[in-house]
This record gives C-alpha cells, structure tokens and sequence, in this order.
C-alpha cells in the first residue's frame, strides 16, 4: 500500500490520526468519508465512491487503521462482512421523539434495541428514515456518528436535518451529537448511524481517540514512545496489540506526480516567483504481528474491546 507524501512520516500520521472535528470535517466530498460511510448502512454491500452529497457528514472518528488501505481512501479493513443483529427487547424508550414547532427532535436512549423498530418510529412522524448502529468505542455508545439528510439524492427538500448536541465535549474535536432534528413532511431519505457496545468479536467501526478520557489508553502519552515501553503502558492498561503497521518512506520514482504549481496574482497566473523543487517520497505501511522493540510508535488507535492497533517506525520522526 502506498500513499504519496510531499512532508515525509509526520505529514502521514498526521492524516491517519483517528478524530474528525465535527465543525470543520463534515464534507461527503472527503474520499475516505465517502467509502467508509458507504459501509455502514449495509455492511454486506462492497463499499463503494458516492456522489457528494453536501448534507452527507462524518460525524465521529473511524479507526485509524481504516484508512491504511490502497491508495489512502478504502475504509474496509475494520468492516465485517456480516454482523449479527443487534436486537434487545422491546424497550418504551429506545427512541425519544418530541415534535414542537414543526421539528421532530429524536434521541436514540436505546443503542441495542432492532433498528427497524427507529424506522417505524420515524415513519409514524412521516418520515424516511434508516438507522443503523454500528460498533463503537466506549465513549462513543449511544453517540450519532453519521448523518445524510439526503442518501438517495432525491434532492426534493432543502431544508436542514440538524444535529443534536448534548452540553460537554464527548466526540474528537469537541462536540457531543446524541440526536437529530427533522423538519415535520421532510421528504428526503435521511441515514443515520449511532454507536453501540460491540458484540463478542467484533471490532470498532467508529472510535475516540485511544487516549481520551474514558476509552482505554485514557491519560497516556504513547506516541514516540518505543514499542518495548508502549506495550507495557498498554499492558497495566489491560490492552494488547492487535496489530502493528510498519511505516517506511523511500524517494519517490519516475512517473510520481509533480508539485502543484505555486499561487499567483500575477496577471499570467504564473508564480513570480521560480519554481521550488520538492522532493517526492512514498510511505509505504506494512501489516505485522509482531515489530521490533526499539522502533518508535507514531500512533495508536482503538481496534476492538481490549485490543489496539500501533503505526510504528524505525526511527522517531
């Protein structure tokens, strides 16, 4: 696998660390967004490129392990084929609805119970909606992760399908999305996805970040650690690796991609100024069991109940 990289291993890991903002990274046009999204709704559907949808949003992180894919866009690694239902008995309260002002305000108090029964719901209301629940790290459970106000591109409503936000900062980037508000007739088909507590085997389709407050590696400070002093912190933490990605970077070969040219006001549209040389790299990540004890950790991220992914190097930067 392999990605193209103007900065070298840091600009990399940068790009794969696991948190979405939830105020500035919610556009469908994101690559890794739209085929990652694209699972979620069907997880027996091969995951496919959307058309952008500008209502379409990424509301919490995924693993960083799904965007280690080819060409730095998939997002199947972490995705079952199948997955068992997720059906609890039938609870009053698995979905709150309030109408007031022609909005329909909804909550899911309930992250176990069958998805159609949110359906129906919803339908009762007149609208079109599909939720889905999907495996989720701790802090995310009960958490709206993914909204399209408009899946089908139907187009015929234009009005907003909001999120709700309950007070405090549960979710990457600040923010914490527990709901919806839909306006009453809204014609669109709306997709919703929210996190619930995993079956036994089943590994995350959405996380927080390996280290927030309430998830696993809660407080510590593992990246640039080596990998002989990271599994010990993971190990007093009750975690174990799961899986390693080695990262290594080589001068990019014949045929790589030239530079953008740089910016101008100049009246040709030309740069003024001549042009800088930039020296290409590709990094490439490798899947390991195993990695050596002195090579440095770049990044950590949740993987499934008691398990954790690292993205390690040979050397710290």
């Amino acid at each position: 696998m392999r990605f193209r990289s103007h900065d070298g291993l840091d600009h990399l890991v940068a790009r794969l660390r696991p948190q979405v903002n939830a105020s500035e990274e919610l556009d469908a046009a994101r690559p890794a967004a739209r085929e990652l999204l694209a699972g979620i709704p069907e997880q027996e559907q091969e995951p496919a490129v959307a058309p952008k949808r500008t209502a379409r949003r990424l509301l919490i992180a995924v693993p960083a392990a799904a965007v280690l894919a080819a060409g730095g866009v998939a997002a199947t690694a972490l995705m079952p084929t199948s997955a068992p239902d997720a059906v609890a008995p039938d609870r009053a309260a698995a979905l709150e609805i309030d109408v007031s002002d022609g909005v329909v305000v909804a909550e899911v108090k309930d992250p176990t119970a069958d998805p159609e029964r949110y359906a129906a719901r919803f339908a009762e209301h007149g609208l079109d909606v599909e939720l889905s629940l999907v495996p989720a790290s701790p802090t995310m459970v009960g958490k709206l992760v993914y909204l399209d106000g408009d899946s089908k591109s139907q187009g015929r409503d234009g009005r907003d399908v909001e999120v709700v936000e309950a007070p405090g900062k549960c979710a990457p980037g600040g923010g914490c999305p527990v709901g919806v508000r839909i306006p009453e007739g809204y014609e669109n088909h709306v997709e919703l996805a929210f996190g619930r507590k995993p079956q036994e085997g089943e590994k995350y389709q959405t996380t927080n970040s390996a280290t927030a407050e309430g998830e696993a590696l809660e407080g510590t400070d593992i990246p640039g650690m080596t990998v002989g002093e990271a599994e010990e912190v993971i190990a007093e933490h009750g975690q174990e690796v799961a899986e390693y990605r080695i990262l290594t970077e080589e001068a990019a070969g014949p045929g790589a991609s030239a530079p953008a040219p740089v910016p101008s006001a100049s009246p040709g549209g030309q740069s003024a100024a001549p042009p800088q040389e930039s020296e290409q790299t590709v990094v490439q990540s490798e899947k390991a069991e195993d990695a050596p004890d002195d090579y440095y950790v770049r990044d950590v991220s949740l993987w499934a109940p008691g398990e954790v992914l690292l993205m390690v190097s040979e050397t710290r930067k």
